[in-house]
C-alpha cells in the first residue's frame, strides 16, 4: 500500500500539468475528478477511487494515469491480470511512461510466479 500512495501522491504533479481532454470543460472535470481519485486512493478506499478513475476514462480516455493508477489498485488486491491489463492500457497510450512499463514487467513476473492470479 505504501508503494501505491507514493506512487500516486507523485502523479499529482502530472494531473495538475494539464489533460488530453477535448475540451477545456472536460479536461477542468477530469482534473477535479483525478484529484479525487487520487485522495481516496491515498485515504485507502480503493473503491472509491476506481469509480473515480473510471469517470475520469470516460471523459478522458487516453489518460495514461488513471489506468496506471488502475492498476496500482488492482495490485495491491493482487489482482495481478486486472493489474497487467490496465498497464499495458496505460503503455498503449505513452510508450515512454516507464512507471507503467516497470509496474508491467513486476505484474508479468507476479503472474508468472503466481499463475492462478
Amino acid at each position: 500500500m505504501k508503494s501505491t500512495v507514493a506512487v500516486a501522491v507523485v502523479t499529482v504533479a502530472m494531473v495538475l500539468g494539464g489533460c488530453a481532454s477535448t475540451t477545456k470543460s472536460d479536461a477542468s472535470n477530469s482534473s477535479d475528478l483525478m484529484l479525487k481519485a487520487l485522495n481516496a486512493q491515498t485515504a485507502g478506499n480503493p473503491t472509491l477511487a476506481s469509480r473515480y478513475y473510471n469517470d475520469v476514462i470516460e471523459l478522458d480516455p487516453r489518460n495514461k494515469l488513471a489506468y496506471y493508477n488502475l492498476g496500482l489498485i488492482a495490485e495491491s488486491q493482487e489482482n495481478y491480470a486486472v493489474a497487467e491489463d490496465n498497464f499495458r492500457v496505460a503503455l498503449g497510450i505513452d510508450p515512454a511512461f516507464e512507471l507503467a512499463r516497470k509496474s508491467l514487467m513486476k505484474m508479468q513476473a507476479q503472474r508468472a510466479a503466481h499463475p492462478s492470479n
